[in-house]
């Protein structure tokens, strides 16, 4: 069988705290702790979670601007966790990834059309006479006019600037874009035209996206699958209609629970869980279940699991995955889920 386009398996990311240390005297931050995930070519896998989940490491691990701690990623079979700098750059412009903000990811100083131009002159993907047609054209491709060619980020307004970004990212035609919350710091009517282009592009350049972001409603209006992340660490994962219709694990549900319906009567009428405390500090997560300190349908599981030992990720129906005592007493009986009225 060919291998999925991008694989990760058992990505672990650990920061040094430095002077700050739990009660054991550990000095790790956990980021991220065994994520594991596969994107298919032309797909788009939704990343959501509360902020601190890890999304956001998860995301600069895998294009490899952070070292990861352990695990594996592979690009069409190709180990990329162990690369040097040196060996990352051929496979550059396969992955290439879009910031949040996208002030802070253009150079200031450059017009947009060097910024455009960079790329191709570090990979010499076309020749020197030609890169400022190459850069006109990706403006043409993300709805800009050539006239931005000769403008600095701070003469663009966010809309723009993520567009010049967008276009930076597709001047290597790479399989693979990596948004992280690319519409959060923009004002509603520009994420709609933002969200528009995303989905043209991957038409148009048969892209895969891996679609970081805390807005649920957007997740399900671009996403194939989805990928559900909780203290560095993946809780569920299933399709899209699968995971909005039908969500397994509680802090999935409370993470669709605290979304608000646009239907006014249906909002007014349906009844909330919301999520008691705060996540965890990853400097020192909970034993067992890291979501047992906040998850109300614990009492359903016999004994102490949720405090003690850690569900592992395992199959709760075709193609999809879940981390939760309550969907697996063992590996040959399930308790029923809870009914949750929505």
């Amino acid at each position: 069988m060919k291998p999925p386009l991008l694989e990760v398996r058992g990505l672990v990311k650990h920061y040094d705290a430095g002077k700050q240390a739990d009660s054991r005297g550990r000095r790790i931050v956990r980021a991220l702790d065994g994520v594991s995930f596969s994107l298919e070519r032309g797909e788009t896998l939704g990343l959501v979670g509360e902020s601190g989940s890890g999304k956001s490491t998860l995301a600069r691990t895998v294009v490899g601007l952070e070292p990861p701690t352990a695990g594996s990623v592979r690009l069409d079979g190709l180990e990329l966790a162990n690369l040097t700098r040196r060996g990352w750059l051929p496979h550059r412009r396969r992955l290439q990834m879009v910031f949040q903000d996208p002030y802070a990811s253009l150079d200031p100083r450059q017009r947009v059309l060097s910024i455009l131009a960079e790329p191709l002159a570090i990979h010499r993907t076309v020749a020197r006479r030609e890169r400022r047609t190459r850069a006109l054209a990706l403006l043409e491709a993300v709805g800009l006019s050539p006239r931005v060619a000769e403008l600095r980020p701070h003469e663009l307004s966010g809309g723009q600037r993520q567009r010049v970004a967008l276009a930076r990212a597709l001047a290597l035609e790479p399989e693979i874009v990596i948004l992280d919350e690319p519409v959060s710091a923009l004002d509603v009517s520009v994420q709609a035209q933002i969200v528009n282009l995303l989905a043209d592009l991957q038409r148009r350049f048969q892209l895969a996206y891996v679609f970081v972001a805390h807005d649920l409603a957007l997740v399900r209006h671009l996403c194939d699958r989805v990928a559900v992340l909780y203290l560095g660490r993946i809780v569920e994962s299933a399709g899209r209609r699968e995971l909005f219709g039908d969500p397994r694990h509680p802090y999935t549900r409370a993470l669709l629970d605290a979304a608000p319906l646009l239907d006014p009567e249906l909002e007014a009428r349906r009844e909330r869980r919301p999520l008691a405390g705060e996540p965890p500090s990853p400097l020192q997560p909970p034993e067992g279940c890291a979501f047992h300190p906040r998850c109300g349908e614990r009492a359903a599981v016999p004994g102490e699991r949720c405090r003690t030992e850690r569900p592992e990720l395992a199959p709760v129906g075709p193609g999809r995955l879940c981390a939760c005592h309550l969907t697996r007493v063992s590996a040959n009986q399930a308790l029923p889920a809870p009914v949750i009225r929505r």
